[in-house]
């Protein structure tokens, strides 16, 4: 399989998002000692199949928006004949308000059609926003997702 990039296309004009309060987590204080522990939200994800996301550096927040709950993928649509896990780049436009906005893929090493049919639903993943200065913020973020294949028998 051979890993193709999606050239850029042009991000739309924000769409105001539905008045909700957004779900945001503390900022930890410079000094401030904080635990590693796997939020559910990774657990679950990592339980199921797909390795935890990766967050390229982030610019303009202090805090990358996470998902609440885990991604919103359609398991079923890994390749059970694939030869390697599949792993696709996401570039994803959160809104303050912890809604994706816009998804597009940026690499994948499976073919456009399977990686898509993967990331169907992908927008309707609630996400943690984005924190800078204690505030949630707009943010673009890349991660990568890696969907294991299961081993045959």
């Amino acid at each position: 399989m051979s890993v193709r990039a999606i050239p850029p296309e042009p991000i739309p004009a924000p769409i105001p998002d539905r008045v909700a309060t957004p779900r945001v987590r503390p900022v930890p204080q410079p000094g401030e000692r904080v635990a590693r522990v796997l939020p559910p939200a990774q657990e679950s994800a990592a339980a199921s199949g797909v390795d935890l996301p990766s967050t390229e550096a982030p610019g303009g927040y202090d805090v990358p928006p996470v998902p609440e709950r885990g991604w919103n993928v359609v398991f079923q649509a890994i390749d059970p004949g694939a030869e390697a896990d599949t792993v696709v780049t996401v570039e994803l436009e959160v809104s303050a308000q912890g809604l994706i906005r816009h998804w597009r893929i940026v690499e994948s090493n499976a073919p456009l059609e399977a990686t898509t049919a993967l990331l169907l639903g992908l927008e309707t993943t609630t996400m943690l926003p984005a924190v800078r200065d204690g505030e949630p913020v707009d943010a673009i973020v890349r991660y990568e997702l890696r969907f294991l294949r299961v081993p045959s028998n």
